[in-house]
């Protein structure tokens, strides 16, 4: 099961309503923080916190029960930060909090071309039509089927536009027929290269706009550490891991969208431990951010490649990366005289490409389970035309059996 979360912009929201139910939430989820620290150290249950919050307010009962949820979750982490003395204030919520509803209290309905999305407001439930993109109507469009069930919800405002966070819980759909293989190499020059095996095609996704932001937001927190506005400092973190996310769900949608478009079955992605490592910037970049452009979430970045690839039944095998950068593609000979900068020419028998695009290559070439040994010096292995039969001081590619990994 998949689950994830699709934002639903609502097209005419009533304002005065959404404002009311808001408020009075607010003030329900203060009153339970505040009821909660009366009762401290006395455990309170959901249901006392339930009774005594139905008698002050008037919020539908579907609301309150998420709403006791939060309070209670809310205050136990702060009740175990108290015991491991960690300073910390009683918790207490904003007026712009966000609306939760269970998944039996909102439902999706489609007229004609059009959606629109109910929860309960003052004892109704009325609908309210939704402005939707394409794929997010495709993705609606499922629910009647039972590939989707559905899961909690959230009503919330931003920039005075309301919206719906809506959770969806997707079956993993069946393994497509298409054997074709993507290879994806990561790094920071380009954030990704995908090969396609089965047609030789290559897409180059540049760095240069991670550079940039990534580069203002250091200059700007910089700036705003040698005159100690740490609150400033903390928001622009926050601003800046924001706008990561939003790249990396982006990127992650136009690789599958390759993926899809060259007809691939299998995506072969680079496991991504210690990449930080092999990922180098210049003397120019260290000195003015330090490692600033290291910290990439290419973690997120696979997990959304995965969830993403498991919704339309496309499989993700992490592949060795060691040395991908280095081995022909062609010959097979590795060393790391090969790659000079962002090129790379065999020294074996002259081949030449792009480094990040024989990265790719090679990614897409190799199997699961495949490992790279290190210096093997004297190693035999058939002889190639144009080539010897031994090959002095070579590091070769080689599966778990001990036999040279199979790339073409």
């Amino acid at each position: 099961m998949i689950t994830k979360t699709i934002l639903l912009k609502i097209k005419e929201p009533d304002i005065l309503k959404f404002k009311l139910l808001r408020q009075e939430h607010s003030k329900t989820l203060n009153l339970g923080i505040e009821y909660l620290s009366n009762q401290w150290p006395n455990k309170t249950s959901h249901s006392q916190l339930y009774s005594y919050l139905k008698k002050k307010t008037i919020i539908p009962s579907s609301v309150l029960n998420e709403a006791v949820r939060l309070i209670r979750s809310r205050w136990i982490t702060f009740c175990k930060q108290r015991k491991q003395h960690i300073k910390t204030s009683i918790p207490h919520f904003k007026n712009t909090v966000a609306i939760g509803f269970n998944n039996q209290n909102w439902s999706v309905r489609k007229d004609g071309c059009k959606y629109s999305i109910g929860f309960p407001i003052n004892g109704s439930k009325p609908y309210f039509e939704l402005a939707l993109s394409d794929r997010q109507k495709d993705t609606l469009d499922r629910l009647s089927t039972a590939q989707i069930k559905i899961g909690n919800g959230q009503l919330l405002e931003r920039k005075n536009k309301w919206y719906f966070v809506a959770t969806l819980n997707f079956s993993e759909s069946e393994q497509t027929t298409g054997d074709n293989i993507v290879g994806v190499d990561l790094g920071l020059n380009n954030i990704a290269v995908c090969y396609d095996k089965e047609q030789g095609k290559t897409k180059f996704y540049s760095g240069k706009e991670i550079r940039f932001h990534r580069t203002r937001y250091a200059l700007r927190r910089k700036s705003l550490g040698k005159t100690k506005k740490l609150d400033c400092i903390r928001k622009s973190r926050t601003r800046e891991r924001r706008w990561m996310k939003d790249f990396n769900h982006k990127l992650s949608r136009r690789i599958i969208n390759f993926a899809l478009k060259v007809k691939a079955g299998i995506i072969h992605l680079e496991n991504l431990e210690n990449i930080r490592i092999t990922a180098k910037t210049n003397h120019k970049q260290r000195q003015r951010l330090g490692n600033t452009l290291h910290n990439w979430p290419f973690n997120q970045l696979k997990q959304f490649i995965e969830y993403k690839a498991k919704e339309i039944g496309i499989t993700v095998d992490i592949i060795d990366p060691a040395y991908t950068s280095q081995e022909c593609p062609r010959c097979h000979n590795i060393s790391h005289l090969n790659r000079s900068g962002v090129w790379f020419r065999c020294r074996a028998c002259g081949y030449t490409s792009h480094a990040d695009r024989v990265g790719a290559i090679n990614t897409a070439n190799r199997q699961p389970g495949d490992v790279v040994t290190a210096l093997l010096p004297g190693i035999v292995y058939p002889s190639r035309e144009g080539l010897p039969d031994t090959a002095l001081n070579l590091r070769v590619a080689r599966n778990g059996n001990g036999q040279r990994a199979s790339t073409t």
